[in-house]
């Protein structure tokens, strides 16, 4: 690892600038080596590094530890995901299952055109019940620049319910604050499909 990787390393576990995070460690290896010698010199900067790299393997693991997960609460909910599903990129859009099977032996018109470029939804739920909970794009999980989390109903048809709160509904959208351990209910009270919003690490 070269001086400039380390400084790299070094000013983003110390959340400084590079210039800064350069200047601190010329001035301990000045002081090193003038109390010690050159060798002890290269010695203690090698430790900085490897110390540093170590410190930001660690802070890499727990940033995956702490990635928010969406976890099946019903047996429905485990029918989509299984039992949880990673939220790795921001919008995460959730939205009903609508791509219909053809009859056997018909291949449709829609099946020969090519899939578009970007869905509609990261999550497609599948919707068993009686009558339609779950819209074509029901709602979003946004992460916010303070590393807060909120849920945004897409104007869905039925709402969202976050913590007993009914979000959105009859098409009219809505976003509450999302928690670690909040539960997500898609659809009214009568929906099977429920999630709870979690971390990785919980």
């Amino acid at each position: 690892m070269d001086n400039n990787e380390v400084i790299a390393q070094l000013a983003a576990h110390m959340d400084s600038s590079e210039e800064q995070a350069g200047e601190w460690l010329q001035a301990v290896l000045d002081v090193l080596q003038g109390a010690f010698g050159s060798s002890a010199t290269a010695r203690v900067a090698d430790n900085v590094a490897n110390n540093v790299a170590t410190a930001r393997g660690g802070q890499d693991m727990a940033s995956a530890n702490a990635l928010p997960v969406l976890r099946s609460v019903t047996p429905t909910a485990r029918l989509s995901i299984g039992d949880e599903i990673v939220l790795d990129r921001f919008p995460f859009r959730v939205g009903r299952e609508g791509r219909a099977q053809p009859a056997t032996g018909i291949r449709s018109l829609m099946d020969r055109r090519p899939p578009p470029e970007r869905t509609n939804n990261e999550l497609y739920v599948k919707d068993f019940g009686k009558s339609v909970n779950v819209s074509r794009e029901h709602f979003q999980i946004e992460a916010k620049d303070d590393g807060t989390y909120e849920l945004v109903d897409r104007g869905s048809a039925c709402g969202t319910i976050v913590r007993d709160h009914v979000i959105g509904g009859n098409f009219t959208g809505g976003r509450c604050p999302l928690e670690f351990g909040d539960s997500i209910i898609v659809g009214t009270w009568q929906s099977a499909i429920v999630f709870e919003f979690s971390r990785a690490d919980q």
